[in-house]
């Protein structure tokens, strides 16, 4: 091999070493597509880390852990449902299950919606179980970030997943609500973008603008839920919105009393 080859074949490795390994752009497992340059987003951010010291490595590192187990968390919730296309994707500080799947029922995608905050809870809570016997440091941060992580996901604000809650309740109110939900959103995360200086934050802030700015040109700014016509055409009784209210406060409660709990036993 010539030198032009050896520098060829040099930077094919350097730039994607990964494939070089044999591991494919896209491989299942359980069913579900996960992306190879996902995980140079996250070494990229991991790197990015460490140099500027914006968070220490561990931090970054679990809350990266975190996002794909919540993400896990709504990919076998949509699989046990009947979902054949699960692909899970991981854009560094986000993450977002992708399927090819319309719920026929307002409750089925309210349990897709809350699984991934479900799944970070509940391996939150076996690791603070099992870390009474260890007392490590570096699970205890991983319990914290975990229902940190989680619990904000709940608060009723889009583009979390407990703002997506509140469409679903509100959807007979139509596209001037949606607005306004997405706008007063929008809002609180420049006033923390302000307080906080937090990059991530300021992501949230320039993707609620985005989706404004579509949701007033569409006629109908709720098409994106994952409902058959015959569900989101459904009317939802005062009845089921009120146990979907409960539903939905009885898993928000769950990160803070953990958290609470995790205070007064410390």
């Amino acid at each position: 091999m010539n030198m032009s080859g050896i520098l060829l074949q040099t930077k094919k490795v350097l730039f994607d070493p990964l494939k070089y390994l044999g591991i494919p752009e896209k491989y299942k497992f359980l069913g579900i597509t996960f992306y190879r340059s996902d995980i140079y987003i996250h070494v990229i951010m991991l790197v990015a880390a460490s140099i500027f010291s914006l968070y220490t490595l561990a931090f970054v590192g679990f809350v990266l852990l975190t996002i794909f187990i919540h993400e896990l968390g709504h990919a076998f919730v949509a699989k046990y449902f009947g979902a054949d296309l699960i692909k899970v994707r991981l854009m560094g500080g986000f993450g977002t299950t992708e399927i090819n799947f319309d719920f026929d029922s307002y409750w089925s995608y309210i349990l897709f919606i809350l699984g991934g905050a479900f799944a970070g809870i509940f391996i939150g809570v076996l690791l603070s179980l099992i870390n009474c016997y260890f007392q490590n440091s570096y699970i205890d941060l991983l319990v914290l970030i975990l229902f940190i992580v989680n619990g904000a996901n709940l608060l009723p604000f889009q583009p979390f997943d407990g703002g997506v809650i509140f469409q679903l309740v509100f959807l007979s109110a139509g596209k001037k609500f949606y607005i306004w939900h997405y706008s007063i959103s929008t809002l609180i995360f420049i006033f923390l973008v302000f307080n906080t200086k937090d990059l991530i934050l300021l992501i949230v802030v320039i993707y609620n603008l985005f989706i404004l700015y579509i949701s007033i040109k569409e006629a109908n700014p709720h098409k994106e839920l994952l409902l058959t016509k015959q569900a989101l055409n459904s009317k939802i009784s005062l009845i089921q919105k009120i146990g979907i209210l409960l539903f939905y406060l009885f898993s928000l409660s769950l990160p803070i009393l953990f958290l609470f709990g995790r205070t007064i036993f410390s």
